[in-house]
């Protein structure tokens, strides 16, 4: 009796689990599975933008003097370059002017006493050639279409090129921290022989040997011209250079008035000051400079009968009253990237002759901003005056 009611039992509990077992089986394939949300925590990175490939557009024709630089470019009149031709009548005029758009031609006929102070950035966009020449440089650099040759030409012949800085053949020569670029008359060979040998210790093949930092020396002789002596015609007006900064460069002036840099390692001299200064700004900085001596709301002069007109401009060449912001004196700090950019933009600026002013124009046009060296570094820290019998070397540095 006992055994059958023990196996009574073990079969309703067989039955039982059984039971459970199917309906917990037929439950779990009716039933949707329950959904955890899984948080991954990935640290991501922006992808990558390839950078379209650089070229700098000027290459080297002939190797042979005279050498010739020529522009490479592709010229379409569809390419995407913003014209600028046109400025509004009420950025120029005094008050209650119309937004007439005005042409440069416009604005060469507006008299001086009419114009609007200060004057408008889009004024110097619409000095010949009116485009913009950020989109130009980009253009040109990246091998894409610009609309219209440079209006300064776009073959340039030169008698003298340095083998040593910045030459288009030489990769080695493009390797320098820095590049001290003396300007000199043409004629003035001997003169400049004798300038090379007083920096040769630690210039150019000699570089990196003192200080750590590799300085370029390169002279800008121009270009011979077909005027002599000092007369120039302009505009009708003869005008005569009665200075000449070329002369400076005489033997005895360099021995006795040049700003000469003291390189020797055991004391804390000037030119290390001015190494160091340069030497801690980041690439980006080094690349970016554009220092020097700052002039603001300096005043167009024009040509009078009876006056000085060695700083005169005509109308047609400068016609507003008020230069953009320049920078002048003895000494620039200009980093490559913006000498890139001053190169390309005076290839398509309108030239007029006085340097400093015009350089000025062309870096408000490309949008560049200088600013003054003397935050950076001043000019005492970087000459050095070594016994002399000429007191020039005072009266030079008080113009800086």
């Amino acid at each position: 009796m006992c055994s059958r009611r023990f196996r009574i039992a073990l079969r309703i509990i067989c039955v039982l689990s059984t039971v459970i077992i199917l309906d917990a089986l037929i439950h779990f394939i009716i039933s949707p599975p329950t959904v955890q949300h899984i948080v991954w925590f990935i640290r991501t990175q922006h992808a990558a933008v390839p950078s379209p490939p650089v070229v700098w557009p000027m290459k080297l024709g002939n190797s042979r003097p005279p050498y010739e630089l020529q522009l490479d470019a592709v010229i379409s009149s569809n390419c995407a370059v913003a014209n600028l031709s046109m400025v509004e009548g009420n950025l120029v005029l005094e008050e209650n002017a119309r937004p007439t758009p005005l042409t440069y031609t416009d604005l060469v006929k507006i008299p001086d006493n009419l114009w609007r102070r200060p004057h408008h950035p889009n004024v110097f966009y619409a000095y010949p050639q009116a485009f913009n020449l950020t989109h130009i440089y980009d253009n040109l650099l990246q091998q894409k279409p610009i609309p219209q040759l440079p209006v300064n030409g776009h073959v340039f012949r030169y008698p003298v090129l340095s083998r040593d800085v910045c030459h288009p053949d030489n990769p080695a020569s493009q390797l320098f921290d820095l590049v001290v670029v003396v300007r000199s008359a043409l004629a003035n060979f001997k003169r400049r022989e004798e300038f090379r040998k007083l920096y040769s210790s630690f210039t150019n093949r000699n570089a990196n040997t003192n200080m750590g930092m590799r300085i370029g020396l390169v002279f800008s002789v121009g270009l011979p011209r077909s005027q002599q002596d000092n007369l120039f015609m302009r505009g009708g007006n003869l005008t005569r250079l009665t200075t000449n900064g070329g002369a400076q460069l005489t033997p005895e002036r360099l021995r006795a008035t040049a700003a000469n840099f003291e390189v020797e390692r055991a004391n804390y001299n000037d030119l290390v000051k001015f190494t160091h200064a340069i030497s801690i700004l980041s690439p980006e900085t080094r690349a970016e400079l554009y220092r020097g001596k700052v002039l603001f709301n300096i005043p167009v002069r024009r040509f009078v009968p009876w006056g000085f007109n060695k700083w005169s401009v005509e109308k047609h060449e400068v016609p507003w009253t008020v230069y953009p912001t320049y920078t002048c004196g003895a000494f620039l700090l200009v980093g490559f990237r913006q000498v890139e950019r001053l190169a390309i933009g005076m290839l398509f600026t309108q030239a007029f002759p006085l340097e400093d002013a015009y350089t000025g124009v062309v870096a408000a046009r490309m949008g560049l901003r200088p600013s003054s060296m003397y935050e950076l570094v001043r000019p005492e820290d970087v000459l050095t005056k070594r016994p002399h019998n000429l007191e020039s070397v005072e009266k030079f540095l008080s113009k800086l």
